[in-house]
């Protein structure tokens, strides 16, 4: 059996701890280049963010909104 790397839970699991811990550059590379991330309704970060740059933009705009208290 080929080795599928790993689960996605675990993945998630490592990106959750990457933006906590503020390596978003690290957590960029958990992206795959052509990811699409949805972020519903009418707030400042609402919309859709489209590849690795775009996602990652989220971090730090919900920093300066919650006055950097935000954590995930």
């Amino acid at each position: 059996m080929e080795d599928q790397g790993p689960s996605r839970a675990a993945v998630i699991r490592r990106l959750y701890e990457l933006f906590d811990q503020g390596s978003l550059v690290e957590a960029a590379e958990l992206f795959a280049l052509d990811a699409v991330w949805r972020i519903p309704g009418t707030s400042a970060i609402s919309g859709v963010y489209t590849g690795r740059e775009e996602i990652t933009s989220v971090g730090p705009k919900m920093a300066a909104l919650s006055n950097g208290t935000v954590h995930v």
